[in-house]
């Protein structure tokens, strides 16, 4: 009986210390953004990774500060990391200096050190997701790509080029990691920027108008046109699930790589239309509350509505 007992005292305290430790393990240290000196120096201590850095430049009025990291054990080798912070919106950035892409041998390390900065705790399994993501895609069909990873209230995202001519892998441009509010600004505003190049070019634009109404707006010899609707979006679900092989647009070298997105419809009072929309546009995005402003291009040839953004 006694024997039991200390058996029994010894495992609660082994799941007390290991309860513990993985509270721990999962508490993100805290940076302050833009990063000091000394924080990043902290940082890379914690990761115990072999970099040194040095202030590179800095700018009171964007909130940017801008440091390089130069590896200890290969004088070529450097990183340049900014970050920045204005009304409650944070942005970190890395890229290699001197080369288009960062070394693939350095890519998990710079992974690593984005998510310790942002207090993403969970980067071994955006490192896992990633590779998943990129072993299926096909650099040759699809060109280059931005792979999303959302965590709580972070946005990371891999810039990948697939130009390279003389490799089958795609080369990592840079890695961001945003705070929802600077995620969800920065997508408004390509979304309105997109609007307003089509204006400049004096390609169609409808707008104000109801869902029902739409087809008579369209004219087929037009290649695309820019469609603003306010609805509400549902029944979304896997792209791929609803269309079958590639789809191309117009505006576009390559076909649409279905995984990057979901298939859903955009109603109001009158009609409802199908769309693709990426899938990043649900993180952060509660579609399921009321409706929105969907900014839309429409393409005629393909009886395609490609969702840009809905706010």
């Amino acid at each position: 009986m006694n024997k039991r007992k200390s058996l029994l005292v010894v495992l609660i305290i082994f799941v007390i210390i290991a309860g513990s430790y993985f509270l721990y393990d999962n508490s993100p240290n805290y940076y302050e953004v833009p990063h000091t000196l000394e924080g990043l120096k902290e940082a890379l201590s914690v990761l115990e990774t072999e970099w040194e850095v040095e202030p590179m430049e800095s700018s009171d009025e964007n909130h940017l500060k801008t440091y390089r990291l130069n590896s200890i054990s290969d004088s070529n080798i450097s990183l340049a990391l900014s970050s920045m912070s204005k009304d409650n919106m944070t942005n970190i950035f890395t890229r290699q200096i001197f080369k288009e892409s960062i070394d693939e041998y350095l890519v998990e390390d710079a992974l690593k050190l984005m998510c310790e900065l942002s207090g993403i705790t969970n980067y071994r399994t955006a490192y896992s997701e990633f590779n998943q993501y990129m072993s299926k895609r096909d650099r040759n069909t699809y060109g280059d790509t931005a792979w999303h990873f959302a965590s709580n209230d972070k946005m990371l995202i891999m810039n990948c080029y697939a130009q390279h001519p003389l490799s089958d892998k795609y080369e990592i441009n840079s890695i961001w990691v945003m705070n929802s509010d600077f995620f969800k600004q920065r997508r408004m505003e390509d979304a309105i920027k997109t609007t307003q190049a089509f204006e400049e070019s004096n390609l169609p634009i409808i707008k104000d108008t109801l869902l029902s109404d739409l087809p008579t707006s369209f004219n087929d010899d037009q290649r695309m046109y820019r469609v603003i609707v306010f609805g509400e979006l549902s029944e979304v679900g896997e792209a791929k699930s609803h269309l079958v092989g590639n789809v191309m647009v117009e505006d576009k070298d390559q076909p649409l790589y279905l995984d990057d997105y979901f298939y859903g419809f955009i109603s109001d009072d009158t009609g409802r239309i199908s769309v693709l929309l990426p899938k990043y546009v649900l993180e952060y995005n509660d579609y399921k509350s009321n409706n929105k402003t969907w900014h839309i291009t429409y393409y005629p040839p393909s009886d395609l509505y490609l969702v840009d953004y809905g706010f």
